[in-house]
């Protein structure tokens, strides 16, 4: 069985971020909430002047991601970006053969 990440990034090289945001068993509900925080994220930067701004408005309780909680952590709105990456749910370790 697989399970679908929903991850966020942002950055390049030295710069990067990488942080998961949740987990879904069906692929189409994944993809679902990449989509719908994607738009989020584009629809927020255009409310909000800056970093700053938004960061003020999540620490007065004014907005935060409903699709994405730890998203005040990150130190921008710009290239921040939601993919969906399928991994194999295993529920042992895998055995070890001829060592």
């Amino acid at each position: 069985m697989k399970i679908y990440l929903v991850t966020g990034e942002m950055g390049e090289y030295s710069d990067r971020m990488e942080w998961l945001v949740c987990a879904y068993a069906s692929r189409e509900l994944a993809e679902k909430h990449m989509r719908a925080a994607n738009a989020w994220i584009e629809d927020t930067k255009s409310k909000y002047d800056d970093w700053f701004d938004f960061r003020n408005a999540v620490h007065e309780k004014e907005t935060s991601s409903p699709y994405d909680p730890g998203l005040e952590d990150v130190y921008s709105l710009d290239g921040v970006e939601y993919c969906v990456s399928g991994v194999e749910l295993r529920d042992e370790l895998p055995k070890l053969t001829g060592a």
